[in-house]
């Protein structure tokens, strides 16, 4: 079971971070399994993917933004795909902000939604493919039961703005990323 293997690998890996730097290390042996400064990344953040061996890695390399899927137990880079243009030191520094809140998640296909670089994004989980993108700023997102439709929530300006409490809830599409309402 998918569950059962993930647990042992959480078990064993601890993702270290130094840094910028960051690095998955088997706690049996010591191994360093993976690590950004060995691949000349400047990570943004890092997620793990419940009951997978999936870590996914938000970069930077070469002034341009990116996500990686590395398999926790060997790791093994799987993929790596672009997710934005050039950017700039202070527009990076505050999209990890933002992009620290919303975690990733699993659709009942296997895709992965997540807000990266400032962007929702539905990737393919296996090849890394972006299915699309949305310049749709988030504070949270949820997969509706039957995986149709994704509710997105955001700050919705106004009295209520950056300090209040105000948001805006929105519909899309799961399939395009189009506004349902």
């Amino acid at each position: 079971d998918r569950s059962s293997a993930a647990s042992d690998v959480y078990k064993r890996q601890v993702i270290v971070t130094k840094g910028m730097s960051k690095s998955v290390v088997d706690t049996n042996t010591g191994k360093v399994l993976f690590g950004t400064l060995k691949e000349g990344w400047a990570p943004v953040n890092h997620y793990m993917i419940p009951n997978t061996t999936t870590l996914l890695v938000e970069y930077v390399k070469d002034k341009k933004s990116y996500i990686a899927n590395v398999d926790l137990a060997t790791g093994t880079i799987k993929w790596t795909s672009e997710i934005g243009g050039l950017v700039g030191r202070l527009k990076d520094l505050a999209k990890r902000e933002r992009s620290a809140k919303v975690y990733p998640k699993l659709d009942k296909e296997g895709n992965v939604y997540g807000y990266f670089s400032g962007k929702f994004i539905k990737l393919n989980m296996t090849n890394g493919k972006v299915l699309w993108q949305s310049d749709q700023k988030l504070t949270n997102f949820d997969i509706n039961k039957t995986g149709a439709y994704i509710i997105t929530i955001s700050r919705a300006g106004g009295l209520g703005g950056f300090l209040g409490t105000k948001e805006a809830l929105n519909i899309i599409d799961a399939k395009t990323g189009a506004p349902v309402w």
